[in-house]
């Protein structure tokens, strides 16, 4: 039997109702315990995993909520689930779980919405070298918060001589190849 909410009817009596009154009582405490603990156990109405169903386009929230959904991410080549976060009272979107990378750039987001760019390069030098950070398929940033860089020898000195949402210059002191690691951190726009 299948849980139904109209039964059972205003005029049975006990006798006649027992049976779909236990049965749909059997049906909720079925679909209750998906993904739940037991409704006798320590863990009685508390979440053992949580299952999101695809949502289609973004999901809003009220004042005093957050949205968490599940919802195609479109930016990487091959859109994907992902996991997104609505802020409150916003139409801040924020993919928490996506990530990529392209050429030398990798990318995540991070729960506070927060854009992580990161990666590796090399050069000849002296001289200096630039990073785009709004390459095609990726988000970008609508501001930059912090960079950071370092080298992969002690005796090269690397520093950051430009910064900007579309891209990160880098100049190395030294003659011959150049490592730099590097990182951004920023508002992402997905």
């Amino acid at each position: 039997m299948t849980y139904d909410p109209t039964k059972p009817d205003a005029n049975e009596s006990l006798k006649v109702s027992q049976s779909p009154i236990k049965d749909n009582y059997a049906d909720a405490q079925t679909a209750f315990s998906v993904n739940h603990g037991a409704f006798a156990g320590p863990s009685s109405g508390l979440h053992i995993v949580a299952t999101f169903v695809e949502q289609i386009g973004h999901q809003t929230s009220a004042k005093g909520e957050r949205v968490l959904y599940v919802t195609p991410y479109s930016t990487p080549v091959t859109p994907l689930d992902e996991l997104w976060i609505s802020r409150v009272n916003t139409t801040t979107y924020t993919p928490i779980t996506s990530k990529g990378f392209s050429s030398n750039v990798a990318w995540t987001f991070l729960p506070t919405g927060e854009l992580l760019k990161y990666g590796q390069k090399t050069w000849t030098g002296p001289g200096s070298s630039n990073i785009p950070l709004n390459e095609v398929n990726q988000p970008t940033f609508s501001e930059i918060y912090w960079a950071q860089t370092t080298s992969n020898n002690s005796k090269n000195l690397i520093s950051i001589i430009n910064i900007s949402t579309t891209g990160l210059s880098l100049s190395g002191n030294s003659t011959g190849s150049l490592t730099a690691s590097w990182c951004v951190l920023g508002k992402g726009v997905s």
